[in-house]
């Protein structure tokens, strides 16, 4: 995969979706997919698509059964760190809702959703030592539901008792969130570091059968999670033309 065409094509981020004049961009986008696609490993899948890109910037690979996020750079891993995830198992879109008069997240729908991710806006509060890095992306776009976001954050003050004693084993899942990724206070200015705006968040699936697939969007190519669940794909594909602002015929073919 050195056609520079392609590569050309990867780099591009569309903002509004391609008119018929287009085609040519489609087609080589869905060119990409198709190979990218043949590669059983999800990893796998992600290192092929940004060595495409050429000379990469850092990204990061959250792997919600061993409880852990690798950042990469140019394929190598240059840092590593130990993470909480959401208490439920399953790759779910984030429905998690904020009671603001109990001032805490519902016990239900505590998933962290699976797909591709691009850190936003970031959020701190220094009276509740509360700091992270708000996640918009394909699988659960911030703001599609007022109440219910994911970010990458450190653990708060007045969760640190109760989630740090759980980060005593490593390489497991570490169910501790209502659907935001922990990060252990000491270490999460490393991680911020790391991070320039727009760093693109892969998060793996961990559903038995589910799977990363690379498609062709409105604003460019990107992955989402291809639930063998019809009832799940339908769930996720209700989210894309809310989010993309599309009507059914244009995302018929995602």
């Amino acid at each position: 995969m050195n056609n520079t065409l392609l590569r050309d094509i990867v780099k591009t981020t569309r903002r509004i979706p391609l008119q018929a004049a287009d085609k040519k961009i489609l087609e080589a986008e869905e060119k990409i997919a198709q190979e990218i696609n043949t590669i059983p490993s999800c990893v796998d899948k992600i290192l092929e698509f940004e060595k495409l890109k050429g000379e990469q910037r850092a990204f990061i690979i959250v792997d919600k059964t061993k409880s852990e996020a690798n950042i990469y750079k140019n394929g190598e891993i240059i840092d590593q760190f130990e993470v909480g995830v959401g208490t439920n198992i399953g790759d779910d879109l984030h429905t998690a809702i904020y009671d603001f008069n109990s001032c805490g997240w519902s016990k239900e729908g505590r998933y962290t959703p699976s797909g591709q991710f691009r850190t936003g806006h970031i959020f701190n509060d220094a009276d509740n030592n509360a700091f992270g890095i708000y996640l918009n992306g394909v699988q659960h776009p911030v703001g599609f539901k007022q109440s219910s976001f994911i970010a990458i954050h450190k653990i708060f003050n007045k969760d640190l008792a109760e989630r740090l004693p759980m980060f005593k084993t490593k390489g497991q899942r570490r169910g501790i969130s209502a659907g935001c990724v922990n990060i252990v206070p000491d270490e999460f200015q490393r991680l911020a570091d790391r991070v320039t705006p727009k760093t693109d968040v892969f998060i793996l699936p961990e559903e038995p059968n589910n799977k990363l697939e690379l498609v062709s969007l409105p604003n460019g190519l990107w992955f989402k999670t291809k639930y063998a669940d019809q009832e799940k794909e339908n769930i996720f594909l209700d989210a894309m033309r809310k989010f993309f602002k599309l009507d059914e015929t244009q995302t018929a073919s995602l």
